[in-house]
């Protein structure tokens, strides 16, 4: 019983000393974990209850700047991440088999989407050379795009979240379009969006919709159990960036289908 009783103890001992360690002293074991997902702890300041951070990533130019507060054992964690082109507060509830994500606010500047859009180019290149696909490019000039709400339920064992639910809307602007020599701008009013998730048959499929300010559904898109995306154009999107089409603005122009997972 005396054994045992030192040993828990010693073992307490032992667990209070990592907690109340700096972070500072644990940057190079956490990065050889973080390594395998291409996000690395530049600086690193605090205690495992309060500090902040900078992460670097190979998929961004700019590093992001993490800070993070737990008010108690029982709370979920507070948190902001911050560069020039996204601005993220909300809170992280981690437990045994799920993780929660709950987003109170999140700025993305039209510049962050255009980095994003030239990635998403160059991974389809990478992936399948097409001469029509290197020659063009589309990027966003004006208002940020700001969503209002998002919560995120992602068990750890599952491939897609088991709940999804967000909001949001962009003020509008105007989308540069180049095909090769060929330039065009194109004003846009703005658009508000949301994505849901639906039950199909025992797994979840998360819903995109875009609409016009004034709820005229613009795309829908969803990702299906089985991993594949499809996402519907409508005709009314089409005219509204001033392409010409035939038909009413309620009827699909076109679907696209791409293996997501």
């Amino acid at each position: 019983m005396k054994i045992v009783f030192t040993t828990t103890l010693l073992l307490c001992f032992l667990l209070l000393a990592i907690l109340l360690t700096p972070l500072h002293y644990w940057t190079s074991t956490v990065n050889t974990f973080l390594i395998q997902k291409d996000v690395q702890i530049e600086t690193i300041d605090g205690h495992f209850w309060k500090g902040k951070a900078q992460l670097s990533s190979s998929h961004f130019t700019e590093n992001f700047d993490l800070e993070w507060q737990l008010p108690s054992i029982t709370s979920p964690i507070r948190f902001q991440l911050v560069n020039s082109g996204l601005h993220a507060i909300g809170e992280i509830t981690p437990s045994f088999s799920t993780i929660v994500l709950n987003i109170d606010a999140l700025t993305i500047e039209s510049e962050f989407v255009n980095f994003l859009l030239q990635k998403r180019l160059q991974n389809q290149l990478a992936k399948k050379p097409l001469k029509q696909l290197s020659k063009q490019s589309i990027r966003l000039v004006g208002a940020p795009i700001e969503i209002e709400k998002l919560l995120l339920d992602w068990p750890y064992r599952a491939k897609l979240p088991s709940q999804i639910q967000a909001q949001g809307y962009w003020d509008g602007g105007h989308i540069y379009h180049h095909i090769g020599l060929y330039s065009r701008k194109i004003h846009f009013d703005g658009a508000v969006f949301e994505l849901v998730t639906n039950e199909s048959g025992q797994s979840p499929e998360p819903h995109f919709t875009l609409r016009s300010k004034q709820g005229k559904i613009y795309m829908t898109a969803k990702i299906k159990p089985n991993g594949e995306g499809e996402a519907t154009i409508m005709t009314a999107l089409l005219k509204a960036v001033g392409q010409p089409w035939y038909g009413s603005g309620n009827t699909p122009a076109f679907v696209m289908t791409e293996r997501i997972f």
